[in-house]
């Protein structure tokens, strides 16, 4: 079957099963840019449209949550782990709770020791992430996005991303244009901005731009 018409057969039947037991709650998981072109932006075609879903957003922990965080969980799997090895899987991911519960599935279930488990977490979460940003970029100007991409990963201003998309396209590129895209990479929550500086802050997305591994 294919995965349009899967999707298509989803919907519906998510649908019905929504308008029959309106108090049964879904919690979906998974690809955030995926899930929210599928299911919270609807076309006006689909069953699913006109539906208005909570949206919950995980921000970074700092070291204290995330040091409870992991500490916490893995004690709940009989797994110990000493706070130097803790505190070098948080300054790895970053305080990123995704990146904390998948090292930790690699601790408590998979049962690898600590740099096995921060290697395959970072090469998984690499994955992760190309696809994600391959999901956000369908249906965008795939050059003027990832230029920006590119030069905030390592923190840049306003002028610093104009010249650079400027740059890679070969043509001037206006002012609102890179207003809106600035503006459209903050609400996906690949950049941040502090103090008219951009930046990337998932570490894994800073590493797949410096290393080029997505173009």
């Amino acid at each position: 079957m294919g995965s349009d018409r899967f999707m298509r057969i989803f919907r519906f039947s998510l649908t019905n099963i929504f308008n029959t037991y309106p108090n049964l709650i879904f919690i979906f998981t998974g690809s955030m840019f995926g899930l929210t072109r599928a299911l919270l932006e609807p076309t006006s075609t689909s069953p699913m449209y006109g539906r208005s879903p909570a949206r919950l957003f995980l921000q970074p922990f700092d070291k204290e949550t995330a040091t409870e965080f992991l500490v916490k969980g893995l004690r709940e799997s009989n797994e110990t782990v000493d706070k130097k090895t803790i505190n070098e899987a948080i300054e790895t991911l970053d305080g990123i709770p995704g990146w904390l519960t998948l090292y930790g599935n690699n601790i408590a279930i998979r049962k690898l020791p600590h740099q096995t488990a921060l290697e395959e977490t970072v090469a998984e979460a690499g994955q992760i992430v190309k696809d994600e940003v391959e999901h956000f970029l369908k249906q965008r100007d795939r050059t003027l996005y990832l230029t920006a991409l590119k030069v905030t990963a390592n923190s840049a201003r306003w002028k610093e991303v104009k010249t650079a998309t400027e740059t890679a396209k070969g043509a001037t590129v206006n002012d609102s244009t890179i207003r809106n895209t600035l503006e459209n990479l903050k609400a996906a929550m690949l950049i941040a901005e502090k103090d008219k500086v951009y930046r990337v802050n998932d570490p894994m997305l800073r590493t797949l731009l410096l290393t080029s591994k997505i173009t």
